[in-house]
């Protein structure tokens, strides 16, 4: 029985985590859409970064990927400069970096759980 909870609570935490990494998509998509719509300059110099379900027209396939790569992790520790005066895209990147935060946690906790039960 112990065992049956065990996995049933780890589908639970990973269910929550998926839930946790797909809204940090979406608030990723909004900061790069904010970005080519705000500051099509600042959007420029990041090389055209497309969002995880949202492409702008003149994203490339090598160039944007590149781009949007490096921005989900730059802007884990860094606010973009066209954010700072705004408390909503402020509160987006707070989203962003707390729900990814919950993903890796919920990640690694799993990994620990998984290999303290294999390991019996």
């Amino acid at each position: 029985m112990t065992s049956q909870f065990t996995f049933a609570g780890m589908l639970v935490i990973l269910a929550l985590a998926i839930s946790a990494l797909l809204y940090s998509f979406v608030i990723f998509d909004r900061l790069v859409r904010t970005e080519y719509a705000q500051d099509r300059a600042a959007w420029e110099a990041n090389g055209r970064p497309h969002g995880f379900f949202w492409r702008a027209p003149e994203c490339t396939m090598f160039r944007s990927a590149w781009a949007t790569h490096r921005l989900s992790f730059v802007w884990l520790f860094k606010n973009p400069t066209w954010a700072a005066s705004s408390a909503t895209y402020r509160g987006w990147l707070k989203r962003l970096r707390m729900c990814v935060l919950a993903w890796n946690v919920a990640i690694f906790g799993l990994a620990i759980a998984f290999a303290m039960t294999v390991l019996k």
